[in-house]
């Protein structure tokens, strides 16, 4: 369902999520498909523990970029509408990473946009994440949540643009019907 980059910057790895709410580092070189994963990481823990409950299978995962800027993974998820912001260990070498110390963060929200009839579009609330400094010394294989927040919409698409510092979401209703950009610093 997802595909990034990573801190490689796609030099050597690929990472892949998918609708069971893995991440996947695979090898990009390596053309054996049995040896091409060489890590993953089971996000289930952090994906179920929402006020949502437990994700449906297949409804996972839909969405997944990466920021060499924060050194964070961008996780986002169908069934819930979350966004999860995480670390995955051995995919980041943590002592070049700046850990950010423990804060609240309210991620702004856009304004609203035009429907093709010209009707305004509802846009989600504001949400406070309360963040959380990651573990260094987390286990290989596992990833910390830093935060996460309820985007309101399903998140089908992901980029980080480091030029703007802006993590950019592309959010579908439902029924896939309408879709809405939004851009959070």
């Amino acid at each position: 369902e997802a595909l990034t980059c990573g801190p490689d910057a796609c030099a050597e790895f690929l990472y892949i999520g998918d609708e069971w709410n893995y991440v996947y580092q695979m090898r990009i070189s390596e053309a054996d498909p049995g040896a091409a994963i060489v890590q993953e990481w089971d996000l289930s823990t952090i994906v179920d523990s929402t006020s949502s409950g437990t994700i449906s299978n297949d409804k996972g995962i839909e969405s997944l970029t990466y920021s060499a800027a924060t050194g964070y993974f961008y996780v986002g998820i169908q069934d819930s509408s979350y966004l999860h912001v995480v670390t995955l260990s051995g995919a980041v070498d943590v002592s070049t990473v700046a850990t950010p110390a423990p804060t609240t963060a309210v991620l702004p929200v856009p304004a609203p946009t035009k429907a093709p009839t010209g009707a305004v579009v509802p846009v989600p609330a504001p949400t406070e994440a309360p963040t959380k400094a990651p573990s260094a010394a987390a286990a290989p294989g596992s990833a910390v949540e830093v935060f996460n927040v309820k985007l309101g919409k399903s998140p089908s698409g992901m980029y980080y643009y480091p030029a703007q510092g802006l993590l950019y979401v592309l959010c579908g209703t439902a029924t896939n019907s309408d879709h809405y950009l939004y851009a959070y610093s």
